[in-house]
Protein backbone atom coordinates (compact mmCIF):
# COMPACT_ATOMS: atom_id res chain seq x y z
CA UNK A 1 0.00 0.00 0.00
CA UNK A 2 1.60 3.56 -0.69
CA UNK A 3 1.35 6.05 1.81
CA UNK A 4 -0.11 9.86 1.32
CA UNK A 5 2.63 12.06 3.16
CA UNK A 6 2.90 16.34 3.40
CA UNK A 7 4.71 16.12 -0.25
CA UNK A 8 1.53 14.46 -1.85
CA UNK A 9 -0.82 16.96 0.01
CA UNK A 10 1.02 20.07 -1.18
CA UNK A 11 1.10 18.88 -4.87
CA UNK A 12 -2.54 18.12 -4.46
CA UNK A 13 -3.33 21.92 -3.03
CA UNK A 14 -0.87 23.04 -6.07
CA UNK A 15 -2.80 20.71 -8.31
CA UNK A 16 -6.54 21.58 -6.96
CA UNK A 17 -5.05 26.19 -7.51
CA UNK A 18 -3.99 25.42 -10.71
CA UNK A 19 -7.41 23.53 -11.91
CA UNK A 20 -9.84 26.02 -10.67
CA UNK A 21 -7.66 29.30 -11.09
CA UNK A 22 -4.41 28.75 -13.78
CA UNK A 23 -1.77 29.31 -12.16
CA UNK A 24 0.03 29.02 -8.37
CA UNK A 25 2.48 31.09 -6.81
CA UNK A 26 4.51 30.17 -4.49
CA UNK A 27 6.10 33.54 -3.14
CA UNK A 28 9.34 33.63 -0.49
CA UNK A 29 9.45 36.32 1.44
CA UNK A 30 12.85 37.92 1.70
CA UNK A 31 14.96 36.46 5.00
CA UNK A 32 17.57 39.24 5.42
CA UNK A 33 20.55 37.53 3.47
CA UNK A 34 18.22 36.28 0.00
CA UNK A 35 15.30 38.43 -1.35
CA UNK A 36 11.82 37.58 -1.54
CA UNK A 37 11.10 35.19 -4.81
CA UNK A 38 8.19 33.85 -6.36
CA UNK A 39 7.87 30.98 -8.97
CA UNK A 40 4.75 29.71 -10.76
CA UNK A 41 3.43 26.45 -11.28
CA UNK A 42 0.84 26.02 -14.43
CA UNK A 43 1.72 28.04 -17.33
CA UNK A 44 3.41 24.60 -19.06
CA UNK A 45 -0.24 24.09 -18.93
CA UNK A 46 -0.41 26.99 -21.34
CA UNK A 47 2.23 26.22 -23.31
CA UNK A 48 4.39 28.79 -21.87
CA UNK A 49 7.66 28.17 -19.44
CA UNK A 50 7.25 28.59 -15.53
CA UNK A 51 8.00 32.28 -14.70
CA UNK A 52 10.49 33.00 -11.78
CA UNK A 53 10.58 36.77 -10.54
CA UNK A 54 12.91 38.51 -7.60
CA UNK A 55 13.04 41.21 -5.64
CA UNK A 56 9.58 42.57 -5.80
CA UNK A 57 6.89 42.67 -2.59
CA UNK A 58 3.83 40.43 -2.62
CA UNK A 59 1.34 43.17 -3.99
CA UNK A 60 3.91 44.11 -6.70
CA UNK A 61 5.09 40.18 -7.16
CA UNK A 62 1.03 38.84 -7.70
CA UNK A 63 0.19 41.87 -9.84
CA UNK A 64 3.19 41.34 -12.32
CA UNK A 65 2.51 37.20 -12.59
CA UNK A 66 -1.57 37.79 -12.52
CA UNK A 67 -1.12 40.36 -15.75
CA UNK A 68 1.89 37.98 -17.34
CA UNK A 69 -0.79 34.99 -16.87
CA UNK A 70 -3.33 37.18 -18.06
CA UNK A 71 -1.38 38.09 -21.20
CA UNK A 72 -0.62 34.44 -21.69
CA UNK A 73 -3.93 32.87 -21.34
CA UNK A 74 -4.91 35.70 -24.25
CA UNK A 75 -2.23 34.31 -26.61
CA UNK A 76 0.15 36.77 -26.15
CA UNK A 77 3.79 36.05 -25.84
CA UNK A 78 6.58 37.98 -24.82
CA UNK A 79 10.03 37.07 -26.71
CA UNK A 80 12.92 36.04 -24.54
CA UNK A 81 15.92 37.93 -24.30
CA UNK A 82 14.13 41.31 -25.64
CA UNK A 83 13.86 43.82 -23.37
CA UNK A 84 9.62 45.10 -22.90
CA UNK A 85 8.24 48.52 -22.04
CA UNK A 86 4.77 47.30 -20.78
CA UNK A 87 1.92 49.55 -20.28
CA UNK A 88 -0.12 47.16 -17.82
CA UNK A 89 2.68 44.88 -16.47
CA UNK A 90 2.63 45.28 -12.76
CA UNK A 91 1.73 48.91 -10.53
CA UNK A 92 3.71 50.59 -11.45
CA UNK A 93 4.27 49.05 -14.80
CA UNK A 94 7.71 47.63 -15.00
CA UNK A 95 10.30 47.44 -18.23
CA UNK A 96 11.02 44.04 -18.28
CA UNK A 97 13.16 41.52 -19.86
CA UNK A 98 12.20 37.61 -20.22
CA UNK A 99 15.75 35.37 -18.96
CA UNK A 100 15.95 31.86 -19.75
CA UNK A 101 16.35 30.03 -16.70
CA UNK A 102 19.48 27.16 -16.42
CA UNK A 103 17.88 24.02 -16.50
CA UNK A 104 20.11 23.30 -13.28
CA UNK A 105 17.28 25.12 -11.05
CA UNK A 106 15.23 22.43 -12.08
CA UNK A 107 17.20 19.97 -9.86
CA UNK A 108 16.47 20.09 -6.02
CA UNK A 109 18.80 21.18 -3.41
CA UNK A 110 20.57 24.27 -2.57
CA UNK A 111 19.39 27.06 -3.66
CA UNK A 112 17.07 25.31 -6.70
CA UNK A 113 14.38 27.66 -6.87
CA UNK A 114 11.98 25.65 -9.31
CA UNK A 115 12.20 22.19 -7.49
CA UNK A 116 8.57 22.61 -6.58
CA UNK A 117 7.27 22.71 -9.42
CA UNK A 118 9.57 20.17 -11.04
CA UNK A 119 7.71 17.68 -8.11
CA UNK A 120 4.68 18.99 -9.18
CA UNK A 121 5.03 18.60 -13.23
CA UNK A 122 6.84 15.15 -12.60
CA UNK A 123 3.99 14.02 -10.59
CA UNK A 124 2.30 14.49 -13.48
CA UNK A 125 4.37 12.49 -15.37
CA UNK A 126 6.03 15.15 -17.20
CA UNK A 127 9.80 13.88 -18.52
CA UNK A 128 12.71 16.60 -16.82
CA UNK A 129 13.60 17.37 -21.07
CA UNK A 130 10.05 19.11 -21.29
CA UNK A 131 10.62 21.75 -18.09
CA UNK A 132 11.10 25.10 -19.05
CA UNK A 133 11.04 28.22 -17.38
CA UNK A 134 12.27 31.91 -17.93
CA UNK A 135 12.88 34.51 -15.14
CA UNK A 136 11.25 37.83 -15.61
CA UNK A 137 13.92 40.57 -14.76
CA UNK A 138 12.70 44.27 -13.91
CA UNK A 139 14.36 47.33 -14.22
CA UNK A 140 14.64 50.02 -11.73
CA UNK A 141 12.61 53.15 -12.01
CA UNK A 142 16.56 54.66 -13.54
CA UNK A 143 15.64 51.98 -16.17
CA UNK A 144 18.55 49.64 -15.38
CA UNK A 145 18.75 46.04 -15.13
CA UNK A 146 21.22 44.24 -12.97
CA UNK A 147 23.47 43.58 -15.74
CA UNK A 148 24.20 47.37 -16.74
CA UNK A 149 27.45 48.92 -15.82
CA UNK A 150 25.48 52.04 -13.78
CA UNK A 151 23.55 48.92 -11.52
CA UNK A 152 24.14 49.38 -7.99
CA UNK A 153 25.25 46.10 -5.92
CA UNK A 154 21.74 46.42 -4.10
CA UNK A 155 20.29 46.16 -7.29
CA UNK A 156 22.15 42.78 -8.60
CA UNK A 157 21.59 41.86 -5.30
CA UNK A 158 17.86 41.93 -5.38
CA UNK A 159 17.68 40.06 -8.28
CA UNK A 160 20.08 36.99 -8.70
CA UNK A 161 20.40 35.96 -12.74
CA UNK A 162 18.91 32.71 -13.64
CA UNK A 163 20.34 31.93 -16.80
CA UNK A 164 24.02 31.10 -15.89
CA UNK A 165 23.76 28.10 -13.71
CA UNK A 166 22.26 27.96 -9.63
CA UNK A 167 24.51 30.24 -8.35
CA UNK A 168 23.65 32.90 -11.25
CA UNK A 169 25.44 34.81 -13.75
CA UNK A 170 26.35 38.05 -15.86
CA UNK A 171 24.19 39.23 -18.81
Amino acid sequence: MTTFDEVDEVLFRIHARVMVDGLYVNYVPADGAAPAWAATVGLLDLGHPEVVVFGLGVAATTDALQHLFDEIEYGIRRPVGRTRRPRDLGCPPHTVRLLPVADEHWDCGGDHRLCLAAGYHGALGRPRAALRAVQLVWATPRGTFPWHARATEADRRRQPLLDRGPIGGSR
